[in-house]
């Protein structure tokens, strides 16, 4: 479940539209510098301007530039989704030309379509939310290239001759079908459209200035000045809108990037890190990775396929005494990535490697389907397999948190349970991901770039990724091209699917809870530079945990093994060296304790999905009770939401006013419940008290991006808080059918 909110409302009454096909043009007005600047504002819900087929418009066949300034509030956050500019037949599949960003790996990348018979550039610019920019795209025949504050950022090569049909044009608005409507949600000026393909020097001499309407090439234009939505380029676009404020005249308000950046020279015997965010860029795109061999192949190890009734696991022995077995991340990696750094642990413990069923070189027999609960099912059947009566699991990332479902399902099998920058499995709220914080505009670029590369292959994608600065996402230390060749061919193998299928069935596990009492010995390891999660991340794993000892590593990224070994083979060596026996009675008492936990409210609406089914079993057995016994927000959310989709306004406004109560000092978690007790007073009727409730959200001044796909809604909290003042909430229905 992400964290974002766009509304799609009735567009009845809010349809900004120009003046209808057929009537007669207005007459343009002169285009002079006005004394008062104003700027089309779009909402990002239901605004957009339309504006009918025209002769002129169709006279974009064989080139174009489209071009203007923009201001954005906010961009959608789910993956892939679109905010549109402008736009030529919105019809799926159909458009003519387009300029538009979509959201890719959290962050807004900039789209140009010549049609789909051209093709589409798709790159990257560091944009912020609440700052001017002018964007500009052209094509002449044979590139695409785009231009933000008059700099050309990036281009492709394509031929063939743009197809420009009887349909609209839309600013603001795309695919009514896709992305919520790919509604935009800022500020416009100064949209210009032009059936020839500017060249920079004319992009940049004109942007900052007033157009008179009469040069060569242009087709539309409109800036807005007079209050309407005049076209002042003399075709007779024109329309009329009630959107258009008085504001300053836009300029750029960040510094131009160039598309190359200088990168600075480290003192010498230095390792680059991956905030030093120092930029390395390689021409082209690598079709062959270095054949380089397994680790595996170099190192002293006994190999063997253990079979577990259904399939055989690749597995990996190394060392001897107590047995450590290491459970890697993903879903979808393998084992690969602990090689060679674990050989340090085989001087104190018999070191297990192994690929989870679906994975690396294990079968890719999907049983009775790929699920966590069959992957800790899995684990202990090999546990008896090998022999072993209770060992210590490690788990990695995703791995951290199959090696938690697997304590609370098998504790009895556990000597101790140690987690290296682990997922938590708590579904409360948090902060984004930081994985795109020391990546570059230029390489977001580079990245976009390979990712319209046809033909590549998996190892191909992540190898040529790597080089170009991917590997900031979860690394520390700059690795070496053996290195990247290595993770590309050995570190990301797994069965069609799998990822998505396990991710899933990960996202239904809830731990919260779940660790309190837990006898057995457990060490946490984190790491300060993990930017896979947040700086909330690591406090959440360790409150759940309220037993285990606790390490913090300070120069390490996503794999501490690998980033400060001695430090956390250290941690790991004292840590089994001194393993207590855990009672057997204490082990039972943990079980009875999970074993009613899972009999919960928390477990039971953990078990079930976010969709419209789910919401109706759990308002089939949702008991006020429950609101005394939960004490996660994200639970609770979950609560008032089924109460929502069954209409039950009066408990869901209970429920969200509890998730209030339980946010403590987490603000994300306060506003939304707060917004969500607007709309269910809304819903009631209480329109006074609804005000009350989001304008106490807007003052809280909470930027950010929340969503709840299943309604495709997504806003900025205290921004949308202040526009629902002035206009009520109105009910979404949930469109997820789970």
């Amino acid at each position: 479940m992400t964290r974002r909110i766009i509304l799609s409302l009735c567009m009845c009454g809010l349809l900004v539209m120009v003046s209808a096909i057929g009537a007669a043009p207005l007459e343009p007005l002169a285009a002079k510098e006005p004394v008062v600047n104003r700027v089309l504002t779009l909402d990002g819900e239901s605004d957009f301007l339309r504006v009918p087929d025209s002769p002129s418009l169709r006279s974009l066949d064989k080139a174009m530039t489209i071009e203007l300034w923009f201001r954005a509030a906010s961009f959608y956050s789910d993956q892939g989704a679109i905010n549109s500019l402008v736009r030529k037949n919105i019809a799926a599949g159909k458009e003519n030309f387009l300029l538009r960003f979509r959201t890719l790996d959290g962050a807004p990348s900039i789209e140009i379509g010549a049609g789909p018979d051209i093709g589409t550039l798709q790159t990257y610019y560091e944009i912020k939310a609440n700052r001017w920019y002018h964007l500009a795209g052209t094509y002449d025949g044979q590139t695409i290239a785009a231009y933000v504050n008059g700099t050309r950022i990036d281009h492709i090569d394509t031929t063939g001759r743009l197809f420009v049909d009887e349909s609209d044009l839309y600013i603001g608005r795309g695919d009514p079908e896709f992305s919520h409507g790919e509604y935009f949600h800022g500020a416009l000026d100064e949209i210009r459209l032009w059936n020839v393909a500017r060249s920079p020097k004319e992009i940049r001499a004109a942007m900052d200035t007033a157009l008179t309407g009469k040069e060569k090439g242009l087709v539309g234009y409109w800036n807005f000045d007079d209050g309407t939505a005049r076209d002042l380029s003399g075709h007779g676009n024109n329309g009329q809108l009630n959107q258009i404020v008085e504001s300053p005249r836009p300029k750029a308000e960040a510094p131009t990037q160039s598309a190359t950046e200088a990168a600075p020279p480290l003192p010498p015997g230095t390792r680059e890190r991956a905030r030093d965010r120092i930029v390395h860029i390689e021409e082209g795109v690598h079709r062959e990775v270095p054949d380089v061999p397994r680790l595996c192949d170099q190192l002293d190890l006994r190999k063997e396929k253990v079979s577990i009734g259904d399939c055989e696991l690749y597995c990996e022995h190394e060392g001897k005494g107590t047995a450590l077995v290491l459970l890697h991340g993903g879903p979808g990696s393998t084992h690969h990535g602990f090689h060679p750094h674990f050989s340090q642990a085989a001087e104190f413990a018999h070191v297990i490697y192994y690929d989870q069923r679906g994975c690396g070189l294990s079968d890719y027999e999907p049983g009775s389907g790929y699920s966590i609960d069959q992957a800790a099912d899995d684990l202990d059947r090999l546990r008896e397999t090998l022999g072993i009566e209770r060992w210590v699991v490690l788990g990695h990332s995703y791995g951290g948190l199959l090696a938690q479902h697997y304590a609370t399902k098998y504790p009895e099998s556990l000597k101790g349970l140690a987690l290296t920058c682990a997922s938590t499995g708590l579904h409360g709220p948090s902060l984004p991901s930081r994985q795109r914080d020391f990546i570059s505009a230029a390489e977001r670029r580079k990245m976009a770039q390979i990712r319209r590369t046809a033909g590549l292959s998996t190892a191909q994608r992540i190898y040529n990724n790597f080089l170009n600065g991917d590997w900031k996402r979860q690394s520390y230390y700059r690795p070496t091209h053996e290195q990247i060749a290595q993770g590309a061919l050995y570190g990301w193998i797994h069965d069609n699917n799998f990822n998505g299928i396990m991710s899933s069935s990960a996202q239904r596990v809830d731990l919260a809870g779940a660790f309190a009492g837990c006898p057995v010995p457990t060490l946490i390891i984190e790491a300060k530079w993990d930017m896979s999660w947040n700086t909330d991340k690591a406090g959440q794993l360790r409150e759940n945990h309220p037993n285990a000892e606790f390490v913090m590593l300070e120069e390490s990224g996503h794999s501490p093994f690998e980033d400060e070994p001695e430090k956390y083979f250290g941690a790991l060596r004292d840590f089994m060296s001194d393993l207590p026996e855990v009672p057997t009675a204490r082990i039972e008492a943990w079980k009875r304790h999970l074993a009613a936990r899972a009999q919960s409210a928390s477990e039971f609406i953990s078990s079930l999905g976010w969709g419209r089914r789910s919401s109706e079993k759990i308002a089939s057995k949702y008991d006020r009770a429950w609101l005394e016994q939960i004490g996660s927000g994200g639970t609770l959310l979950r609560i008032g939401f089924a109460l929502y989709d069954t209409k039950r306004y009066d408990d869901a406004l209970a429920a969200f006013q509890k998730m209030q109560e339980t946010s403590g000092g987490d603000q994300s978690g306060q506003v939304m419940a707060i917004i969500w007790q607007g709309h269910m007073l809304d819903l009631l009727g209480k329109r006074a008290e609804a005000i009350e409730r989001y304008q106490e959200a807007a003052d809280m001044g909470i930027g950010g991006q929340y969503s709840h796909s299943q309604y495709g809604l997504a806003y900025a909290p205290s921004a949308y808080a202040s526009k629902r003042t002035e206009a009520p909430f109105t009910r979404l229905e949930n469109r997820d059918d789970s």
